[in-house]
């Protein structure tokens, strides 16, 4: 028995030492309470975590002093060598048995914590066994979530998919030479110490350590008031996903809004505790939100194969495990979380709808623009090899309902100043989705009326540019809608037919009427011709709007030859009458008067 009760405490300190990091915990009354450390455990922590950030400046940092280190050991006589290695080997070795001593002490101190004592009996019990008791005991406790245990492995999925590899741009080139290998070593290098991070800051220990506190208590909130779920995944690879799970199945939700499952997608500095959860949230949805690769608890760097692999794990953990099916499945992607929502699209075709926030078509655009101008082809390349975040391809393979949200002073997507609107990436987003789905009404027309309108900042000088096309919302959607339920169930949703001459006689007039509108040059008749291939009466039609165009055309043209015989006619009489033309009004120049030496 004593040998036994030995065993249990020796047992125990070992847990309590290299136990994980508790941070809050729920008392009996349902309250979050910060956990507060002893001085045996703060001290300690303090020391390893200075230990821990040494030792990530040197990991990340021996390119840069090795040469030094080399280049001392090159000049270095043999007996000095041995001299500084028996130095640097006892400094190492005090090191050590300073670190060894900090986790011991840390260990004592945590056993002399009640909190923790108890926090790290119930996650014993829980590792042992994931029970529903367990889990809600375990769920108490907000702590480091390498020790959370698995509840959810994509290997043994009933569901499981054929992992895919990302698009990459450079896989069918065939180039095999010298200058090529190099290249994507190089790419692959640069993308993979120190593209990924700029492009994902939040993967990084710094920003991890800055925002934990407020993921924390946004945690706390949530599980208080949502009652919020914690849950470990774990991917094809071996990588660790943290997710939390709100169910609004149990309460209902506003209406029957909590039968449909959201999935959110998080921008490139983004946590779902403090993130795009809030809204649907709110609107009664029940929600799932992960971290990306390297962010919070989940592992791994975010390289669009990881990225990919999160995404596919997520949604069969939401359809196998919370038993939601994908046509009940949405997505709601933010910034660069489109990449993932737009291969989900292009992958799960049965996805309910995909909305897009603040999201770009290509990254290419994006990261030449933040780098500096001599490593241009470098960044292009790299993206192209390693990092093709392609929004505008993966989203036009997904057939089903897609609403994009632009912002109006967005600095991140933008290739120029914020307030320019026709460099915001989302535009060109939308105008790919659109020639996608409508090749039949979308002509360079068109795509010209489309890049001002979407130029425009302003309602008022939105509203005053439709008004001067013509163009009634009203009118184009019982078009489109006597289309689409014209449309038989063997036709494919998209890309869509209307605009030939097997689409309905209103929708094909209200195209070539507002595409009609839309042009104001003599290349509409080509574009509209090429693009549109319509009946005898369809094309009749269109001969009316253009022969009305060319009416007003020529009437503009008289005008104007009008204009100009009158001016020749006015210069001869001033020469005639030795007239001096002199200014009168600066505010109205076109207001003229005549000095003349002789009289009438």
């Amino acid at each position: 028995n004593c040998t036994n009760k030995v065993q249990l405490a020796m047992l125990r300190l070992w847990n309590c030492a290299f136990g994980p990091q508790l941070y809050r915990f729920f008392d009996a009354g349902g309250t979050s309470q910060v956990y507060q450390q002893n001085v045996m455990e703060s001290v300690p922590n303090y020391i390893l975590g200075a230990a821990e950030f040494c030792f990530g400046i040197a990991k990340y940092g021996w390119p840069f002093y090795m040469p030094y280190v080399v280049k001392r050991v090159v000049s270095s006589t043999g007996e000095r060598i041995r001299i500084r290695s028996v130095t640097y080997a006892v400094y190492s070795a005090g090191v050590l048995c300073l670190l060894a001593c900090a986790v011991l002490m840390r260990g004592v101190g945590r056993v002399l914590n009640p909190t923790y004592s108890e926090f790290i009996a119930v996650l014993s019990r829980a590792q042992r066994s994931l029970s529903t008791e367990n889990k809600e005991a375990l769920s108490r406790f907000d702590f480091e979530f390498w020790a959370w245990p698995v509840e959810f492995d994509v290997a043994s999925s009933r569901l499981r998919r054929p992992r895919q590899r990302p698009d990459r741009d450079g896989d069918a080139g065939g180039r095999g030479g010298p200058s090529d290998w190099l290249m994507k070593l190089c790419a692959a290098g640069l993308v993979r110490t120190v593209g990924v991070r700029l492009t994902y800051p939040g993967c990084t220990g710094l920003m991890n350590a800055v925002t934990r506190p407020f993921v924390q208590q946004a945690r706390a909130r949530l599980r208080s008031e949502h009652g919020a779920e914690r849950y470990k995944l774990r991917t094809d690879s071996g990588y660790e996903i943290e997710v939390f799970f709100v169910d609004k199945r149990r309460s209902g939700g506003s209406g029957d809004n909590g039968s449909t499952l959201v999935v959110c997608c998080e921008g490139n500095a983004a946590y779902p505790e403090i993130g795009a959860t809030g809204v649907p949230l709110d609107a009664g949805y029940s929600v799932i939100g992960w971290h990306h690769p390297g962010f919070g608890g989940s592992t791994g760097l975010p390289l669009p194969e990881t990225e990919q692999e999160f995404m596919s794990t997520v949604l069969q953990f939401a359809s196998e495990k919370l038993s939601f099916q994908l046509r009940d499945t949405t997505i709601l992607a933010w910034s660069i979380g489109g990449y993932t929502a737009s291969w989900a699209g292009a992958n799960y075709p049965e996805l309910k709808y995909i909305i897009l926030d603040a999201t770009f078509d290509n990254i290419e655009g994006l990261a030449v623009k933040a780098m500096p101008q001599f490593a241009s082809g470098l960044v292009r390349e790299s993206v192209r090899l390693e990092m093709n975040l392609n929004n505008a391809e993966l989203l036009c393979r997904y057939p089903g309902p897609v609403k994009l949200i632009r912002r109006s002073q967005d600095e991140m997507i933008t290739t120029g100043r914020p307030d320019e609107l026709h460099t915001n990436r989302g535009n060109y987003l939308l105008l790919a989705l659109l020639r996608h789905r409508y090749p039949n009404l979308v002509c360079q027309a068109s795509l010209d009326a489309l890049r001002e309108f979407l130029a425009k900042r302003k309602t008022a000088e939105v509203q005053h540019y439709l008004t001067e096309l013509g163009v009634s919302e009203t009118e184009c959607e019982d078009q489109l809608r006597q289309y689409y339920s014209a449309r038989t169930a063997a036709d494919q949703p998209y890309p869509s037919r209307i605009g030939t001459a097997s689409a309905t006689l209103a929708s094909v007039t209200c195209s070539c009427s507002w595409l009609a509108k839309c042009s104001s040059t003599w290349r509409l008749r080509t574009a509209l011709l090429s693009s549109l291939n319509c009946s005898l009466r369809h094309g009749l039609m269109l001969a009316s709007c253009l022969a009305r165009w060319q009416r007003r055309r020529r009437r503009r043209r008289r005008r104007r030859r009008w204009l100009q015989r009158r001016q020749r006619q006015r210069r001869l009489l001033g020469a005639y009458l030795n007239l001096n033309i002199s200014e009168t009004s600066r505010t109205r120049p076109k207001c003229f008067c005549f000095v003349t030496s002789k009289s009438f």
